[in-house]
């Protein structure tokens, strides 16, 4: 089977492909198979429900249990007393806000309850010190790393 020469010269196969082709079955086929012969783990990283492709990384991190925080990836924006660092999920409600996005618009864009994001963007506020979106929006973007406390 090819996947598997490409899987033991490789740490990571991505299986892409329009839904409905098997790429789920062949993959826990695969690892199943592979599991015998090969010391690790395979891990499958469910991609389905993500909409924002900026985050890819965090989910991949968060199922493998790669820098995280709880069972969250934590995104630190790199100001010394900023608090703690940004869920990946906040991190990409802030980065919408800088992108001047509504709630409601993050809200769609995320697969979100308009509440929900505002949830998050009350906890980025209470991380970050700061007040506004505006404020947010600077801070995200490195314009103006340095919240105001």
């Amino acid at each position: 089977m090819r996947l598997r020469t490409l899987l033991r010269s490789s740490r990571l196969l991505t299986l892409v492909g329009p839904g409905g082709v098997g790429k789920t079955r062949l993959a826990l086929e695969l690892a199943s198979r592979m599991r015998n012969g090969r010391p690790g783990r395979a891990q499958l990283v469910e991609l389905a429900s993500l909409r924002d492709g900026e985050l890819l990384p965090q989910a991949v991190a968060v199922a493998l249990g790669v820098g995280e925080r709880g069972s969250r990836a934590g995104i630190d924006y790199g100001y010394p007393g900023a608090g703690p660092a940004l869920t990946a999920r906040e991190a990409a409600v802030a980065r919408l806000v800088a992108e001047g996005l509504t709630n409601r618009q993050i809200a769609t864009h995320l697969g979100l309850s308009p509440s929900t994001v505002g949830g998050h963007l009350d906890r980025v506020r209470d991380k970050s010190g700061l007040r506004t979106r505006t404020q947010i929006a600077l801070w995200i973007t490195g314009r103006n790393p340095r919240p105001a406390r």
